[in-house]
């Protein structure tokens, strides 16, 4: 498949995905719908849960039951499948992924189409896959904001001065006497 290729993009969900490439949004409408019958009361598969259809563009029950498929650009669509990996499906052994929330409709052996549950996961790998003691996770609520700290530049040589003896030797030509390990700065002479 060739880059300058378009080829068609199904979102494998009932919720629209956004992807960004090239400073450009994309916004994937869903592929799929829920069933409703005349009155507009969910219709139940026969597991009791709400049964979903393909969808057309408009996301309604698509007549000819095929998903939409939203055309695009191979190096997009390569970046919608990669930016919406199924969480809690990662083999924790393996480097990527198995399941992707964006399907290609020319390659549905690789990138299959069909409908897809998104589920409770919160993070990528499969943590049944696990031995038993490391399959409990505990999640921790961060709050705030990242603060980047200020870099110190010796104002001769525009550099950075670092805070231990290598880099400060390494961007100085200061000799090493009397390093003060505690202070940014560094070096002071006796």
């Amino acid at each position: 498949m060739y880059l300058d290729q378009v080829v068609h993009v199904v979102n494998r969900t009932l919720d629209p995905k956004d992807v960004t490439f090239d400073g450009r949004p994309y916004v994937l409408r869903p592929g799929y719908c829920f069933d409703r019958d005349k009155t507009g009361e969910l219709k139940l598969d026969e597991n009791g849960k709400p049964a979903v259809v393909p969808a057309n563009k408009n996301g309604e029950p698509s007549k000819d039951g095929v998903p939409y498929a939203e055309p695009m650009l191979t190096q997009v669509a390569k970046k919608a499948i990669q930016l919406h990996p199924l969480m809690g499906s990662q083999d924790p052994m393996m480097a990527h992924p198995d399941e992707f929330l964006v399907g290609i409709v020319e390659e549905p052996e690789k990138w299959p189409i069909s409908f897809l549950w998104e589920g409770e996961a919160t993070e990528l790998i499969d943590r049944s896959r696990l031995p038993g003691h490391r399959q409990s996770i505990v999640h921790v609520a961060q709050r705030g904001r990242r603060v980047v700290k200020k870099k110190q530049r010796d104002p001769k040589t525009k550099r950075v001065i670092g805070a231990d003896s290598r880099s400060r030797e390494r961007f100085t030509n200061e000799p090493m006497d009397g390093f003060n390990q505690n202070s940014l700065v560094g070096a002071t002479r006796s």
